[in-house]
């Protein structure tokens, strides 16, 4: 969601526009030590979504459905298929998980214990709750303001494509810290009382207000209060729905009809597919602001070498020798 779109959302009045329905719904998993971060179940509305048309690899699982909701199948393959890996590698874990409809019990696990939280209760008992979820979308918000900024700055409309969204919530997700996850983890109960310390809980840039960056970067875009509301947009929406016996037939009896293919907001987002002369230019252009800003951090240039070699090397393969085609490719031999 783009905040031009949904700074009313909460009171569900628009006015001078229609209502903003994109959304995504996306599933998180971490463990106790934070060292482990389960790959993003992202769920948009569309099958094949325009945007991701010629994109060879996603950062995070994608799943679809009308609603963009988390369903018992949903939850169900999720949980088949992090089974299997996890037989894969002789692992056993206990996942500890929040009761509720889209969460059903699975018996057929031989990797995975299920452990269900009470029902109807607080977010104090549940560990992605007391800021895990929160850090990761502070994260994303940042990621979509500073995408505004720039727009600005250059004098574009910003346009937030569903992969736009995929890569900026897989980025998001890897800032969340170890440190933030075991903070979580502790306040939730799930160590000791006595090792249980308010110091240190999460990493100090998870907590930096999205305010702050706002000072850092530019005064007048959005005030403080639509700042936290933009944060809090979507805390009161679904993700998943409490099926009674009619909504489960009608979904069966949906399944037969045909699967969205598109969405209509998809349709100004056939993104065109980057080349690798284009990426390498762009590598180029990192290089040289390095060195004006004097950002002389070595991991970075580390990094940045990496890439530029890396593109060299598919630039080269493919692109700069790649064989020239003879013309029987193209025409069959025959006598006259």
């Amino acid at each position: 969601m783009t905040y031009d779109k949904t700074m009313r959302f909460k009171g569900e009045k628009c006015s001078g526009g229609k209502m903003s329905k994109d959304r995504i719904t996306v599933m998180v998993a971490a463990n106790m030590s934070g060292s482990e971060k389960r790959k993003l179940l992202v769920i948009g509305k569309s099958k094949n979504p325009r945007c991701f048309k010629n994109v060879k690899n996603l950062p995070v699982v994608y799943e679809h459905n009308k609603k963009s909701w988390m369903t018992s199948d949903l939850f169900i393959k999720f949980l088949h298929d992090w089974d299997k890996e996890l037989q894969k590698s002789s692992r056993r874990i206990l996942l500890v998980v929040d009761n509720c409809p889209a969460h059903p019990r699975v018996e057929d696990l031989k990797s995975i214990e299920l452990g269900f939280l009470p029902p109807n209760c607080t977010s104090v008992l549940q560990p992605m709750d007391q800021g895990v979820i929160n850090s990761l979308k502070t994260h994303y918000r940042k990621m979509q303001l500073l995408e505004t900024i720039k727009n600005i700055e250059l004098e574009k409309e910003t346009a937030i494509s569903l992969l736009d969204a995929v890569l900026m919530v897989s980025a998001a997700w890897e800032k969340v810290t170890a440190k933030t996850i075991q903070g979580c983890f502790r306040h939730a109960g799930f160590t000791s009382t006595n090792e249980m310390t308010d110091e240190n809980d999460s990493d100090e840039e998870d907590n930096i207000p999205l305010a702050q960056l706002k000072q850092r970067c530019i005064d007048t875009i959005l005030s403080d209060n639509e700042l936290l509301e933009l944060i809090n947009v979507d805390t009161e929406l679904e993700t998943c729905e409490d099926l009674n016996e009619a909504d489960i037939v009608k979904n069966i009896e949906n399944n037969s009809e045909p699967e969205y293919e598109n969405n209509d907001e998809d349709d100004n987002f056939l993104c065109s597919v980057p080349s690798c002369a284009e990426a390498l230019h762009a590598v180029s252009i990192l290089k040289k602001f390095v060195t004006y800003e004097g950002l002389n951090d070595q991991r970075l240039l580390n990094s940045i070498s990496m890439i530029d070699q890396r593109l060299e090397r598919v630039y080269y393969e493919n692109y700069r020798f790649k064989k020239q085609s003879k013309i029987t490719h193209f025409f069959k031999p025959t006598t006259v």
